[in-house]
């Protein structure tokens, strides 16, 4: 029988196409699934970037998918890009199957920071009607951003007589800038940026300079060591004759050096002496051009909340006297930064998240009125946006001015923006802005009032640690005789703050929490004789990463034991899970004691130790591999032996990240 070879061939040429066009339909049908995994993971990673570009594929190929518009929206949020996040985040919210708050309150974020004031305010007011009576924290921080969208539409509707341009040239780059400072007759200018670590997770930042040559601002150079360091330096401030430079570092919670210049070298930095630096975070600070008079920024017990401005007088003998809060027309329970004083002493410029503020840092002045100063006045629109307008430094003249913004359609995360301001904005009727009357609650919504000497209010912020960058995290406070009853909080993910109001006479732990980091937590304990009525707790929460470490300070034994306390029930679930959460996580649990005793008992007690937790954990179903148990006795303290509370610091157990 005679073979036809080309039917034969024509037959297996269609079933390979036939199979070809099969398995192709196949992989099309699964790619959306497989680039939303891709795009989940890189989320979950913070590879923000790769996240953005994924889930833009999977939007094209699922519109409606309520979990890709979501995450869009958060997305383009941290972009800043809010005019992309309303429609993404409009749909998620419309679809979801149930409320979610945080659809509501993202959404409303992002018609706050595009200017679409109205739509915030009505879905603020849809997470009022939905929030319990009871939770003040959160009725408190809805009211506050209703009252900014009013301050939003009120300074919109009187825009101001003035001009601001965004630097074009090289002094802003796709990374950070910010924190301009002028000197030498404004033909000098000093800035902090991260551009040379742009391409790290974690940026560092350095001061630059650059100088004027009557048309363009110069390449910007960055200062030498010891001015930069290979770690955190910011500019901070500069004298008038241009020799001595004040820098900030995050050191003992963020303190204000001062460096000197010896003709074209500076010398190492010194730390600027009590009370202006403070066991408290000091991020800035203003020297006036006769060196008598310091503004400085500080969140110390004795402020309104969050941080307040200080003022401190040099005395005779070159010392600086105590220093003095500037006052309720100043400060306020939020965040009040970056003094700078206008060349006639008369002008108080700073930043606030406070007072009458359209959403994030705005921009204020107060005048010189004697020993005290007038009300604060917003600087209005369009020098204000809803994002962080800060640090604002004029000129000599007091013409024009450079200050910092995050705004839509910065080049990077923070951008140097101009101002020339125009003759009429230094009158009071184009400066001063009402302060908005509190938006009207429906009666049940309003939380009962308290006898303030019952009650504190609570606050602070939650940041990453190394960096201070502001962290959207979870807090979670916790009444010991309620341990069932627990209270949460979110804090806020431009500046990192919380709140809550706690009673005094009551015990309290306090735990910050973030996907992706260490939780830290803090015990608390308020006397009936507390006497103020605020209370600082800021969190620098790690990152998890192979080599990181945590103490785990609410850990506890019974005396020369290996059994744990009943009271150690909290930290062991939250570090139970920390390992569930994160599934990849190989870890050591080390033991660690004091000096007392014999080195081989010290060794075998914090070995124990270490295996009483790790058997916690593998009762609770953690796989063995994932956990090691060491005990290094006292080869490893953390502070000195010599007092009862160096001892009490170097007795603990440590958690290490092996692999992640």
């Amino acid at each position: 029988m005679k073979i036809d070879n080309m039917k034969i061939l024509r037959r297996v040429l269609f079933l390979a196409f036939c199979l070809w066009f099969s398995a192709v339909a196949q992989s099309q049908a699964q790619s959306p699934k497989k680039i939303i995994a891709k795009a989940d993971k890189a989320f979950f990673r913070d590879e923000s970037e790769k996240a953005l570009s994924l889930y833009e594929q999977a939007l094209a190929a699922q519109p409606d998918n309520i979990k890709v518009n979501y995450r869009l929206g958060l997305l383009y949020l941290q972009f800043k890009q809010p005019h992309k996040a309303v429609p993404v985040l409009q749909k998620a919210t419309k679809h979801a199957p149930e409320y979610r708050p945080e659809y509501t309150l993202n959404l409303a974020q992002a018609y706050q920071l595009n200017g679409n004031f109205d739509e915030a305010i009505t879905q603020y007011q849809a997470a009022l009607a939905k929030t319990n009576k009871r939770n003040e924290t959160e009725i408190g921080n809805l009211n506050k951003k209703i009252t900014e969208c009013i301050s939003g539409q009120n300074l919109r509707a009187q825009p101001i007589s003035a001009e601001v341009h965004q630097i074009t040239n090289a002094l802003n780059s796709a990374a950070s800038d910010h924190g301009p400072i002028l000197f030498n007759n404004d033909k000098s200018l000093i800035f902090t940026s991260s551009r040379q670590a742009q391409a790290k997770k974690n940026p560092d930042e350095n001061i630059y300079f650059s100088e004027f040559d009557g048309q363009n601002w110069s390449a910007p150079q960055a200062f030498p060591k010891p001015v930069n360091t290979s770690d955190h330096d910011a500019a901070a401030g500069i004298s008038a004759d241009g020799n001595t430079l004040y820098i900030y570092r995050f050191e003992n919670g963020g303190d204000i050096y001062q460096m000197k210049r010896n003709g074209s070298t500076w010398g190492e930095p010194e730390e600027m002496p009590e009370p202006i630096n403070s066991e408290f975070y000091e991020p800035s600070i203003f020297i006036t051009a006769d060196n008598q008079y310091a503004f400085f920024a500080s969140d110390r017990y004795d402020g309104f909340g969050g941080l307040d401005l200080y003022i401190t007088l040099r005395q005779p003998d070159g010392s600086w006297s105590e220093p003095m809060n500037l006052g309720s027309n100043i400060n306020t329970e939020y965040d009040e930064d970056a003094p700078f004083v206008s060349a006639d002493g008369m002008t108080l410029y700073f930043s606030s998240r406070g007072h009458n503020s359209m959403g994030g840092y705005d921009l204020f002045s107060s005048n010189s009125e004697g020993i005290t100063w007038s009300k604060a006045r917003n600087l209005g629109f369009p020098i204000n946006s809803p994002f962080d307008d800060i640090y604002l430094v004029t000129t000599s003249d007091g013409n024009q001015g450079f200050f910092s913004s995050d705004r839509v359609g910065s080049v990077g995360e923070k951008d140097i923006y101009a101002v020339t301001f125009r003759s009429a904005i230094a009158t009071d009727s184009l400066l001063a802005v009402a302060e908005p009357e509190p938006f009207p609650m429906k009666d049940t919504l309003v939380a009962a009032a308290k006898p303030a000497v019952q009650t504190i209010t609570l606050r602070g912020k939650v940041t990453e640690a190394g960096l201070g960058s502001p962290l959207a995290a979870q807090l979670v406070l916790t009444e010991q005789n309620q341990l069932d009853s627990p209270v949460y909080a979110n804090a806020d993910s431009l500046s990192g703050g919380y709140q809550f109001v706690v009673t005094k006479g009551k015990k309290y732990s306090l735990v910050a929490r973030k996907e992706g980091y260490f939780y830290a937590t803090e015990n608390l304990i308020l006397p009936e004789s507390f006497a103020r009525d605020t209370l600082a707790k800021n969190f620098a929460l790690k990152k998890i990463k192979t080599g990181a470490k945590l103490v785990l300070n609410n850990l506890f034994f019974e005396y020369n034991s290996d059994k744990l306390t009943a009271s150690s029930r909290d930290e062991l679930s939250r570090l139970y899970d920390l390992m569930e959460e994160n599934a990849g996580l190989s870890v050591e649990i080390s033991g660690h004691t004091d000096s007392r005793g014999s080195a081989a008992y010290n060794q075998a007690l914090s070995l124990k130790r270490a295996q009483a937790v790790v058997n916690y954990l593998k009762e609770k179903g953690i796989a063995t591999e994932r956990l090691k148990a060491v005990g290094f006795g006292a080869q490893k303290p953390i502070a000195s032996n010599k007092t009862e509370n160096g001892r009490k610091q170097n007795r603990r157990t440590e958690f290490k990240v092996l692999h992640k």
